[in-house]
């Protein structure tokens, strides 16, 4: 069977087509679907049937008989079915690589009654048949991708893939701080979609966090499909480590911990507040090790931010995921964020990104590019989203779903202009602290940018710019005064 393997992306003859296609059959997906719960229904669906399918080739010892569906089926009652199940999965003896730390009861909420076990198990069987007759790396490449891509963009919206990051925006991020041997940190890591990319690239071990304990099963399977047949095996998994933590709890914060910061805050989380304790913790840690003068967080990319500079090593590389109105918002969290990681000389590139970065919804997103020490005299703005770099097919133009975000050629771009930095009109540009202060705080490139439609005698200079601007205030104040007057007569 021919396949390529490239990252995230498993291309061969229909092998994730044939794993969607059962999983379409289950009745179980559909009816979680609605409820929220497709992707960890679907991953263990996927799970249960690939370690049926491994039971021999793949080094496992399965004396309990807990992977043969029809032993399952004659053991009496959900509880075993279920709990019992997980339970003893785990205590299976694996001579090959190590099974991820599963939570039963995670897996019987899901499935409260044995009508929702059958199809399950008549799914495992289908799967054993179809997965027998595959390389093994081969079918995990490709459940990963099933898990971790496709089923984000058929999910996405009202369900549990809400905003989650895709195998495309993966690749993106793991190109940038270039994961192999290094240590990667994500403390809002959701379904381990970066973090097991990461390790799909060599990573010398994966270090992740999130509060959703849903998450945190998906991440645990996600590093697990990432190369469970392949060069590495249990080493691989041992170097995984996925924890439930909250990210606003500073007191659990390791500084230096990590080569390589990758994260994305949860869109549109707000922190509504911070008890005294917390401010506190937060305040001193990030006054100890970033000199910075913190109040109580007020935004997710500010707090994000200060832990990942914490938790980064010094000469290690962060970057941050999000929506582009940290760039550009004037409320006083976010612009003193920009000015602290200006001022310290700690930002080093900003990304304006196309549509298609999320499952489920088609805005844009940017990328904070960023550091503990002083690198650059100055600060690279990339518009991404440029629509002549879409007509060169560097991002995918295309609406719906399947959007693919940023293409191949289009992580290749990036990362070679964040290395070689050049300024393109209308694309790029390098931008001082002074530029940054003279445009009013913004990291927006449209305000430093420049038409590829203009010429150098038809763009005015900084000073007839700022003077246009000071004329249009003057005029608005007069005609203030104007209708001021006009009120009073009435």
């Amino acid at each position: 069977m021919s396949k390529k393997i490239n990252g995230g992306a498993v291309e061969h003859d229909n092998l994730v087509e044939q794993i969607m296609a059962l999983l379409a059959e289950s009745k179980p997906v559909y009816e979680l679907k609605q409820r929220g719960g497709m992707l960890p229904v679907a991953a263990f669906q996927l799970y249960y049937a690939f370690m049926v399918a491994n039971e021999q080739n793949g080094g496992i010892k399965d004396e309990m008989g807990v992977l043969d569906p029809e032993a399952v089926k004659k053991k009496l009652g959900i509880e075993y079915t279920i709990r019992g199940f997980i339970d003893g999965l785990m205590r299976i003896e694996s001579t090959e690589f190590e099974l991820p730390d599963l939570d039963g009861a995670i897996i019987a909420e899901l499935y409260p009654s044995m009508d929702a076990v059958q199809p399950l198990l008549d799914m495992a069987i289908k799967g054993r048949t179809l997965l027998r007759e595959q390389d093994t790396h081969s079918v995990a490449a490709a459940i990963w991708t099933v898990v971790n891509d496709t089923l984000q963009r058929v999910a996405g919206g009202r369900t549990a893939a809400e905003y989650a990051t895709l195998c495309s925006t993966a690749d993106l991020l793991n190109e940038i701080i270039e994961p192999a041997d290094k240590v990667v940190r994500d403390f809002a890591c959701g379904c381990g979609v970066v973090l097991s990319d990461a390790a799909k690239h060599g990573a010398q071990r994966v270090l992740g966090a999130d509060i959703d304990r849903y998450a945190i099963l998906q991440a645990r399977l996600s590093c697990f499909f990432a190369n469970p047949g392949g060069a590495g095996g249990a080493e691989v998994h041992r170097m995984a480590e996925i924890e439930q933590a909250d990210l606003t709890d500073f007191s659990t914060v390791e500084p230096m911990m990590a080569d390589a910061v990758v994260v994305t805050p949860p869109i549109g989380m707000r922190i509504h507040s911070f008890d005294e304790t917390l401010t506190d913790i937060y305040r001193n840690k990030v006054k100890d090790e970033l000199g910075w003068d913190a109040q109580a967080p007020k935004t997710m990319e500010e707090l994000c931010v200060a832990r990942a500079l914490i938790e980064l090593d010094a000469d290690g590389l962060a970057v941050m995921h999000t929506a582009p109105g940290v760039l550009f918002r004037g409320t006083n969290a976010e612009k003193t964020l920009r000015d602290n990681l200006m001022k310290d000389g700690s930002l080093y590139a900003v990304v304006e990104l196309p549509g298609g970065m999320y499952a489920g919804t088609s805005i844009g997103g940017c990328l904070l590019v960023f550091g503990r020490k002083k690198r650059l005299d100055d600060v690279l703005l990339v518009n991404m989203a440029a629509e002549e770099l879409g007509d060169k097919g560097l991002f995918d133009t295309s609406r719906g779903p399947f959007n693919k975000g940023v293409t191949n050629a289009g992580i290749k771009w990036l990362k070679d202009t964040l290395s070689t930095r050049p300024e393109i009109p209308g694309v790029s540009t390098r931008i001082t602290l002074q530029d940054y202060q003279e445009h009013g705080g913004t990291l927006q490139f449209a305000p430093y940018g420049v038409s590829l439609d203009s010429k150098p005698e038809d763009v005015a200079s900084r000073e007839a710019v700022f003077a246009g601007i000071a004329r249009c205030e003057n005029e608005l104040k007069r005609m203030a005064s104007e209708v001021e007057a006009i009120l009073q007569e009435l």
